[in-house]
């Protein structure tokens, strides 16, 4: 190593430690030595102690919460009797007679957790109930035996990470009850065996990676929305779909999911929307569509999807934008049409589908009652190879 290029290393390992300093929010003024390195590392700002959690009250009377609230702050609710059990921390416990505890304490942005209970075990609703507390961080687990109401619970509770340990076994509605937690990750395996409607239920759930291992039965009969916007979804269990007609929009905008578990789709009325913008959805199961009426938009922008099944559309009645953009489909499968009556933008930009986008053509062209609505149903598909083009090459102008 000679001297000249020993400087040069220092030079490079004094701009590396200037970097790091200033990542930290320091200025490392011009013309700054390495001597002066010390002093400017004493000017970063030390990490913020965390704020343990307050500790609640040994015991709580029935239909009671304890809850720890911003310093300075009080309950912004109306609903209920607040009593305050410190200052510092803020700590309030909140106790409402009635079983319905519908949209209780919704819009508390002062809330940051609720820290304790009382036995919550003849609360009938929470539906709403913690709606829009932007800043709740956790909460304890509650007994919830008899609540059959739980649609948007924690809606829009941007700061929530974790779902609370609750007994579900009761409950009969779930739409929207964590619609809009950004911010969660880890949901228990919540028993819904008794849950009609899963609609929105995780919708927008952003930071959600594993969808959780939930129960369900044949009493289920709506997912729609479930898993919607969930960006970063990788994985998904399967539960009993058996009796569920509406699946519309239920992975819509899941970005990351590669494959789904054949869930039993056999009473399933719609699949609209279903895989819209699963642009890393790579494969997809042979599932039960035979009582499905609407294809639309069902795999739109699903940008990595090479091969769609042989799936049974014989009562399917619109494929209006079906496969748009489906840039890694190889081929378009031979779909029953005889009850299409929209097949618009069905395959547009397919581009490097290699065969059958001809067949579909002369099939639904040549039915007893084409589709009366069919517009760019194969614009540039197959465009970009060789036999797709000549295929292409055969379509009317109208078609495509």
């Amino acid at each position: 190593m000679t001297v000249a290029s020993e400087i040069t290393r220092l030079y490079g390992v004094r701009s590396d430690i200037f970097t790091a300093i200033e990542a930290k929010g320091v200025t490392v003024p011009s013309g700054s030595q390495l001597d002066d390195c010390p002093t400017l590392i004493g000017q970063i700002p030390s990490a913020p102690t965390p704020t343990p959690t307050p500790t609640p009250p040994s015991s709580l009377p029935a239909k009671t919460l304890c809850l720890w609230l911003k310093d300075g702050t009080t309950p912004s609710s109306i609903k209920g009797t607040f009593t305050q059990v410190s200052s510092t921390p803020n700590v309030w416990t909140w106790t409402y007679s009635p079983s319905s505890w519908l949209r209780c304490l919704q819009y508390m942005s002062e809330l940051l957790a609720v820290i304790g209970a009382g036995d919550l075990s003849s609360v009938t609703s929470m539906g709403s109930l913690f709606d829009n507390c932007s800043n709740l961080q956790s909460v304890v687990a509650l007994n919830t035996s008899a609540c059959t109401d739980m649609s948007s619970m924690f809606h829009g509770c941007v700061s929530l990470t974790t779902a609370p340990t609750l007994n579900t076994s009761s409950v009969t509605n779930a739409a929207g009850m964590f619609n809009g937690c950004s911010k969660l990750t880890t949901v228990p395996a919540y028993d819904f065996s008794n849950v009609t409607t899963l609609y929105y239920t995780f919708y927008g759930c952003t930071s959600l990676t594993q969808a959780p291992a939930i129960t369900t039965s044949s009493a289920l009969t709506n997912t729609s929305g479930m898993f919607e916007s969930c960006g970063v979804l990788e994985s998904v269990s399967l539960f009993n779909t058996s009796s569920v007609t509406n699946m519309s929009s239920m992975f819509n905008g899941a970005s990351t999911l590669t494959t789904i578990p054949l869930f039993n789709t056999s009473s399933v009325q719609s699949m609209s929307n279903m895989f819209s913008d699963c642009n890393s959805l790579t494969t997809v199961p042979l599932l039960n569509t035979g009582n499905v009426t609407s294809m639309t938009y069902m795999f739109q922008r699903c940008h990595k999807l090479t091969a769609i099944p042989a799936f049974n559309t014989a009562n399917v009645t619109s494929l209006q934008s079906f496969c748009t953009e489906g840039y890694a489909l190889q081929s378009v499968p031979l779909l029953d049409t005889s009850k299409v009556t929209s097949m618009s933008n069905a395959f547009s930009e397919c581009r490097n589908v290699e065969s059958g986008a001809l067949a579909l053509y002369n099939q639904a062209s040549s039915q007893t009652t084409p589709p009366t609505s069919h517009g760019a149903a194969f614009k540039n598909c197959g465009s970009e190879t060789q036999s797709g083009a000549a295929e292409l090459a055969q379509i009317p102008s109208d078609w495509k």
